[in-house]
């Protein structure tokens, strides 16, 4: 499941803004007598690009601009957060992420991005906490991501039980999300219900092509089940010439293959 964790990138929700801003720029936008609203969102709006840059000790000196205007600026302390996640300085991440709640509580996409870092900072404790706070949110609009890190959260924690009603929930909200797909066909599968794994990994590689390693062998282990030496024996060609080197075809060659 490891492969999951990669749905959580730092900073994803930066991409709602193109790069803004040289220093020449920033001067150009502060020379005239601009109201402190457009100042505001201009200095956001210039410390994101140079977060997407990597210079994120720049940012932070726009972002310090930003709070003498509105020092209860919510969004502010969440990019503030992200920048100093990105230094490697976990601890005033978290600092500013629990201010950005402070001022704004109501403000799930910050939530679900504080629950992003938490889940980083392997405290799936309360990432679990946060994300039922995001996806009791019904118009936030990321609700299958969220209820996806639930799932995973979930499954850290060892509620087992309720990893499969996260998953679900998350695929009626999106059906494209495909490492659900496979995550509910191993599930399936490892609770003996061989038919709707099945159905699982065949929506997965519908989708998905090539499939991973990961999917290729959960095909070769379904294949055996149902006595399929035709599929046993295409899925075990595919996992050996794209994934030679991988963890599952050593396990393939020292379990399935030597039977």
């Amino acid at each position: 499941m490891k492969g999951l964790l990669n749905i959580f990138p730092l900073v994803f929700f930066l991409s709602l803004f193109g790069l803004v801003g040289c220093v020449t720029t920033e001067q150009k936008a502060f020379d005239q007598n601009v109201s402190q609203e457009k100042e505001l969102t201009t200095r956001i709006k210039i410390a994101i690009g140079l977060i997407k840059k990597g210079e994120a000790e720049l940012a932070l000196v726009q972002l310090q601009k930003a709070l003498k205007i509105k020092p209860n600026a919510a969004r502010v302390y969440e990019i503030m957060a992200v920048a100093f996640e990105q230094v490697d300085e976990s601890r005033e991440a978290k600092r500013h992420y629990k201010k950005m709640l402070s001022y704004g509580s109501e403000y799930t996409r910050g939530r679900a991005n504080y629950a992003g870092f938490l889940i980083r900072q392997k405290d799936y404790k309360e990432a679990y906490k946060q994300l039922q706070k995001v996806v009791a949110d019904i118009y936030y609009p990321s609700r299958a991501r969220a209820f996806q890190q639930l799932g995973l959260c979930a499954k850290k924690l060892g509620k087992y039980d309720e990893i499969e009603h996260f998953y679900k929930r998350a695929l009626k909200l999106d059906g494209n999300l495909t490492e659900i797909l496979l995550a509910l066909a191993e599930i399936r599968f490892e609770n003996g219900d061989y038919a709707e794994s099945q159905k699982y990994l065949d929506g997965y590689r519908a989708k998905v092509k090539p499939a991973s390693a990961k999917a290729l062998f959960l095909g070769i282990k379904l294949a055996v089940v149902f006595e399929d030496k035709g599929d046993e024996a295409s899925y075990a060609l595919a996992l050996k010439n794209l994934y030679p080197r991988s963890k599952e075809y050593l396990e393939y060659i020292k379990t399935i293959k030597v039977q």
